[in-house]
């Protein structure tokens, strides 16, 4: 394996995930009533129109909470990405490099999970993140560095299971790769040649084991994100997005 620091700007094994507060508010709602109006600031005040798209960067949706059967999600006022299913991840979508406003709505109803929420997304692919508890949803938005060395990968991995406040993850049987990777971190890239690894996630405290993978095999000229997540029973997973 490759030394995971060559990949990363950042100086530390891991950093905190960019989330913002909860924006849910039950007191608004998304009608379908054409003569109902929200009370809510314009869009276009603030950032770019959808079709504005002359400097492109791309952005994916994934839905990492089991509270939530299936989810739309709106930018700008615009229906984008419908009727996502838990632990699923959308194609990605062109835009302009700026400001823009989501809204996550749980499919075929009209009270938000996140409202009026302001990203910024820069000139790189991105991947918006809803992960948390019922109570603590949670919305965030990851740079990705699609750049890798010709015949070889890279990795990172998210740990976005909230039941489970550290985990240590290892290859099964050899490396610790990571020793304490905290709920709602990141890890930098790690470079790998293309091979086959079968994980295990280990609580980091008490050193038990919680979870074996199977095999996952990395590809090259591939670069993917891992997200630890945690189902509807309370069990950890794992999912592979490139």
């Amino acid at each position: 394996m490759m030394d995971p620091i060559s990949y990363s700007p950042y100086p530390f094994p891991s950093q905190i995930l960019p989330y913002g507060m909860t924006a849910f508010n039950s007191g608004l709602s998304r009608s379908n009533n054409p003569y109902e109006t929200m009370q809510i600031p314009s869009y276009y005040n603030y950032t770019h129109n959808l079709e504005e798209t002359k400097n492109k960067c791309k952005i994916r949706f994934y839905h990492g909470t089991p509270y939530c059967k299936k989810v739309d999600l709106y930018i700008n006022g615009m229906k984008t990405f419908k009727e996502i299913p838990f632990n699923a991840a959308t194609s990605y979508l062109s835009l302009s490099p700026g400001s823009y406003y989501i809204e996550v709505f749980p499919t075929g109803t009209t009270y938000p999970l996140i409202m009026h929420r302001k990203i910024m997304i820069g000139d790189t692919p991105n991947t918006l993140f809803l992960s948390g508890t019922e109570d603590d949803l949670r919305l965030a938005v990851i740079p990705e560095n699609r750049h890798v060395p010709h015949h070889e990968s890279k990795v990172k991995t998210l740990h976005l299971a909230p039941s489970y406040k550290t985990l240590q993850i290892c290859v099964k049987g050899r490396d610790v790769l990571y020793q304490r990777l905290p709920y709602k971190h990141q890890t930098d890239y790690l470079g790998l040649t293309p091979m086959s690894i079968e994980f295990e996630l280990k609580d980091a405290d008490k050193n038990e084991p919680l979870y074996n993978s199977g095999i996952i095999q990395f590809h090259s000229d591939k670069v993917y994100m891992m997200i630890i997540y945690e189902d509807e029973t309370g069990g950890l997973g794992i999912r592979l997005l490139d």
